[in-house]
C-alpha cells in the first residue's frame, strides 16, 4: 500500500478502530483515499480467496479447521502485507497466528442451501406470480376472477414446493463463499479488536510475547534441523 507508514499511523489503524464501534461500518475511500482504498480491497480480496480455499478443503475432508492439517501458508502470505501496512501498534508489530487463520477461514465460507433445478424453477414461479398479483391488485378495475386465479396459482405452486422439499436430495448444503463485502466487514472488525487488544497491553507484556515468539521460532528451526539430519 502506498506510503504504508503514514497510512498505518494516521489513517488505516485509526479507521479500523473507529469503524469497530458500528456494526456495519467498513473502511472506505474517504478514509483512505481512492488509490489506497482500491489497494486495500485488493489485499483483502486475495486473503478471502486463500481463506476460502482452506475452508473448502476442510469441508471436503470432513474436518474442522481447528483440527485440520490443511496447509494455511497461503493465508499467512496474504495477511503479511496487510499487517505490514498497519505498521507498529504500541511499539510492536502485529502478528498472525493459528487463531488468526481459524478466524479468517470462518469468515470466508459457510454451508449454504443449494436447490435442485426443479425446486429453483418452482420458487421462481412463485416469486413471479406474487409480483404479478401485487401489480394486479394495484390496478383499479382489474378482473377479480383473474386476481383469484393468481391467488389459486400461488397456492398451487406453494403446495408443489412443499412436496418437492419433502423429496430426498431436492435441497442440500454445500460450501459457499461469503461475499467480499461480508468477509471484509468481519476481517476489519477482527483487526480492530486485535489493535485495541495490543494497545491495552503494557510494553513489558509485549516484549515478553516477542521473546516467546523468538524462542518458538528457534525451537521449530531446531526441530526441522534434527528431522532433516535423521532423514539424511
Amino acid at each position: 500500500m502506498k506510503n504504508e507508514k503514514s497510512i498505518a499511523t494516521t489513517t488505516l489503524a485509526d479507521a479500523l478502530v473507529f469503524n469497530n464501534r458500528f456494526a456495519t461500518a467498513k473502511v472506505n475511500a474517504d478514509q483512505l483515499g481512492a488509490e489506497n482504498f482500491a489497494t486495500w480491497k485488493g489485499l483483502v480480496s486475495a486473503l478471502h480467496r486463500a481463506a476460502y480455499s482452506v475452508y473448502v478443503q476442510c469441508e471436503n475432508s470432513g474436518m474442522k479447521v481447528e483440527s485440520s492439517t490443511v496447509d494455511k501458508s497461503d493465508i499467512y502470505d496474504c495477511v503479511k502485507p496487510i499487517l505490514s501496512a498497519l505498521g507498529e501498534v504500541n511499539g510492536h508489530k502485529l502478528y498472525a497466528n493459528e487463531e488468526t487463520a481459524i478466524a479468517l477461514v470462518s469468515y470466508a465460507g459457510r454451508r449454504g442451501n443449494v436447490d435442485a433445478p426443479e425446486l429453483q424453477f418452482c420458487v421462481s414461479c412463485i416469486s413471479n406470480a406474487k409480483k404479478e398479483l401485487t401489480l394486479a391488485e394495484k390496478i383499479n378495475g382489474y378482473n377479480p376472477d383473474a386476481i383469484q386465479a393468481l391467488k389459486d396459482r400461488i397456492d398451487e405452486l406453494t403446495a408443489q414446493k412443499s412436496e418437492l422439499l419433502a423429496t430426498v436430495d431436492m435441497r442440500h448444503k454445500q460450501p459457499t463463499k461469503t461475499s467480499d463485502s461480508a468477509f471484509r466487514l468481519d476481517f476489519e472488525h477482527y483487526l480492530a479488536r486485535v489493535i485495541t487488544g495490543q494497545l491495552a497491553k503494557t510494553l513489558e507484556e509485549l516484549d515478553a510475547e516477542e521473546l516467546a515468539r523468538k524462542e518458538a521460532r528457534k525451537a521449530k528451526a531446531k526441530e526441522r534441523k534434527a528431522a532433516k539430519k535423521a532423514n539424511a
